[in-house]
């Protein structure tokens, strides 16, 4: 048990900083959209579409990262497991979360 313990925390930690990477990627993106997109005059198309398309892929790899492998924990009928490790996650998540709010 002390093991199953242990790896489920560890999964968490990758987890927590898979969806961390995926984030600070979405961040690094809209901080620098100028970049990508004009933004001197009115909007334009280019910028009414990448922003909801990056959106979305943001969304879809942070939920894959979160929820994948408790998702499928969970349809191998190992339900504590999944529920420990979503749980693990988002501790994990708080916690990088104090940690750049206490840095910056």
């Amino acid at each position: 048990m002390k093991k199953s313990a242990t790896a489920i925390w560890v999964l968490g930690l990758g987890q927590a900083i898979s969806a961390g990477v995926v984030l600070w990627g979405w961040t690094w993106f809209m901080t620098n959209l100028d970049k990508f997109v004009n933004t001197a005059d009115k909007p334009n198309a280019t910028g009414f579409v990448l922003m909801p398309v990056t959106f979305v892929i943001t969304a879809v790899l942070s939920a894959g990262a979160v929820l994948g492998y408790p998702i499928f924990l969970a349809l191998n009928k190992n339900w504590s497991k999944a529920l420990w490790l979503v749980g693990w996650t988002l501790i994990w998540l708080a916690v990088f979360a104090i940690v750049l709010i206490y840095l910056y």
